[in-house]
């Protein structure tokens, strides 16, 4: 407490009168006066009678010069304290540099968040060792990529981009030596990068890697497509209902579209009002569906609307934004594009099997190296094997769409009696539009559910043997 700086002893000397302390002299003395102690004032008379009052109030002595140093120390202790926390602290610099979009540590926080996903551990240290000694089947034949074969390609694919988009001063960089304490460093990051550059044409490798399961995947993906349209298209090849129904629907309008010369007209304009409402075509479905059909031709519907479905019939009149998802023009594109991939990975595969027999034959006296080397020969010779079972099917997958190629004409053919085209010299190759509108046709062409329980229960009849018992009864009372 006391007087401001300054202030101390009233008068100031000479003619000046009082000196005025600094704003930070009074600023410091004003910050000591606002520190409280909580003491406070006890009277004699308050504390009588007690622990205070014993022994006659005599004080007990302390050894005040211990009492002297324990503050100091504290004091110095806080100051200490004080001087640590407001030290600066060092910062290292980024390893990777920025581009013309994107600061340093913002591409070191991208690496970051890509590498998050490479888990577990044990298996990323298995990738760079499969890597390593070319055993590139490995890799994609443990679980964690089993269990999400679609997220590890795109790992690797993402893992392909950013290492190819390294500069050689990064990649310098990382091998230098004490890099991890020189450059802000993590192990799942710079740690992963520096041991990925220690393998021989690592990004080489890793591309062979990366493009193997992309073909794969575009090869399993484009199968299953073809497969689904050449069922579809095989179950309406060989359907004996569809024609009977189609071949029933054709004379059921040639009798409406005759007509009586008397009245110079064809019959269809008597139900005129039920073409206005839309609903000819629904009443011919089901005239032909509770009429004209067995059963089994209503079983076969039954079935050929389950393999069709999922295919949309065509919009009439068409739209030209319309999309048809089996068209087969589209597929062959498909196709040429995989077999184009496929050329490009057979030959950077060709060129790394050139590059290590070249390695091979030229360490003479490294017998250690020579069978580490020949060990990854081997492995790439099975890798080229498996790349040659893509183009095999690949190869198959042609030859199914131009089988149904031909099957798409035929129906076409049986259909509208004459060749369609879009173009001249263009074959119409849209299978979809066909699969969807016979799909919708075979819905409607459905045993209804009351009648097919009463087939149900008729066959269990007659399985059983009570059918023709009940049969022979009536012709006897009769």
């Amino acid at each position: 407490g006391g007087a401001p700086p300054g202030a101390k002893g009233g008068k100031a000397k000479g003619k000046m009168g009082p000196a005025q302390p600094t704003r930070e002299e009074y600023q410091d003395w004003v910050g000591k006066c606002q520190v409280k102690l909580h003491w406070a004032r006890l009277l004699a008379s308050e504390v009588e009678a007690s622990l205070f009052s014993e022994d006659g109030g005599a004080e007990q002595d302390i050894d005040l010069e211990s009492l002297a140093k324990h503050f100091e120390n504290k004091v110095e202790d806080k100051v200490k304290k004080e001087l640590v926390v407001e030290a600066p602290v060092a910062t290292k610099t980024c390893l990777w540099a920025g581009t013309e979009t994107m600061a340093p540590d913002k591409r070191q926080f991208q690496l970051s968040t890509m590498m998050k996903s490479w888990k577990p551990s044990d298996y990323v240290t298995r990738i760079l060792s499969n890597l390593e000694s070319l055993n590139l089947a490995a890799i994609t034949q443990e679980d964690p990529f089993l269990l999400d074969k679609v997220g590890w390609t795109e790992k690797f694919e993402m893992l392909l981009i950013a290492s190819q988009s390294f500069t050689k001063a990064e990649w310098d960089r990382l091998q230098e030596e004490g890099a991890e304490t020189k450059y802000t460093w993590s192990s799942d990051v710079e740690g992963f990068f520096r041991r990925f550059k220690k393998i021989p044409q690592c990004t080489s490798r890793l591309k062979c890697l990366s493009f193997n399961l992309i073909i794969e995947h575009d090869i399993n993906e484009l199968a299953e497509q073809t497969s689904k349209v050449m069922q579809a298209l095989e179950a309406i090849r060989s359907s004996t209902a569809l024609p009977v129904a189609l071949r029933k629907i054709l004379c059921i309008g040639n009798h409406i579209n005759a007509g009586n010369s008397r009245l110079c007209r064809a019959d269809a304009f008597d139900v005129m009002a039920t073409f206005e409402k839309g609903e000819m075509k629904d009443n011919i479905l089901m005239y032909l569906r509770d009429v004209e059909l067995d059963n089994d031709q209503l079983v076969e519907f039954k079935q050929l609307a389950d393999t069709l479905r999922g295919w949309d019939p065509p919009t009439i009149p068409p739209k030209k934004d319309d999309i048809d998802k089996a068209d087969l023009h589209n597929f062959q594109e498909e196709s040429t594009v995989i077999s184009q991939k496929l050329i490009g990975l057979e030959q950077d595969l060709k060129t790394l099997q050139v590059d290590l027999q070249a390695e091979k034959e030229a360490e003479i006296g490294d017998e250690e190296r020579r069978a580490a080397l020949e060990k990854q020969l081997q492995n790439l010779t099975s890798f080229l094997e498996a790349v040659g079972n893509h183009r095999r099917k690949i190869n198959r997958i042609d030859m199914n769409i131009s089988e149904m190629s031909d099957m798409v004409q035929d129906l076409l053919k049986r259909f509208a009696q004459k060749k369609l085209e879009i173009e001249p010299g263009t074959s119409d190759l849209r299978a979809g539009r066909i699969l969807g509108f016979i799909g919708s046709f075979a819905q409607k062409l459905q045993m209804p559910e009351r009648r097919q329980k009463r087939a149900t229960s008729s066959s269990a009849r007659i399985t059983s043997g009570q059918g023709p018992a009940v049969a022979r009864s009536k012709t006897t009372r009769n």
